[in-house]
């Protein structure tokens, strides 16, 4: 669950270090986002402002920051007042079943051989490099 205030945003960077992102996780935003969304999110890299992010659905509460404190820990005391074995219950059985995405084998071991590749690529090595040395990458396809 995600409470936000108006000046928290939203990015997924991993294309800045020259990362591939993990299936799963491309799975879960396919899930939650249109696809639009989701490309924008990936290839630019660029933060979504919080009132974007709400009106998406990626926040399940847009309050004002000097309420953000006191409307979060009134959230989580409600839920702390729960029966903590039927949460956990309840977390793992939807971990479970928005996990529960199968793809073809063929499919899986096609996005592998292309994460691995970007793995070994030079563009990689260069991203990290850059982030390491606190510097902008400079990437060029190889």
């Amino acid at each position: 669950m995600i409470v936000a205030d108006e000046t928290a945003s939203f990015a997924i960077t991993p294309v800045n270090l020259g990362l591939p992102y993990n299936t799963t996780g491309l799975l879960h935003f396919l899930g939650r986002l249109p696809l639009n969304l989701v490309k924008e999110m990936f290839f630019t890299a660029a933060p979504i402002k919080a009132q974007e992010a709400a009106r998406w659905g990626i926040t399940n509460h847009l309050v004002p920051s000097a309420e953000l404190e006191s409307f979060t820990m009134t959230l989580t005391q409600g839920l702390a007042s729960k029966a903590p074995l039927a949460v956990a219950v309840i977390k793992e059985q939807l971990r479970v079943l928005t996990d529960y995405q199968p793809i073809a084998a063929q499919v899986f071991e096609r996005i592998q051989e292309m994460r691995h590749r970007v793995y070994g690529s030079e563009d990689y090595q260069e991203g990290i490099n850059a982030f390491l040395e606190k510097r902008r990458p400079v990437f060029r396809g190889k």
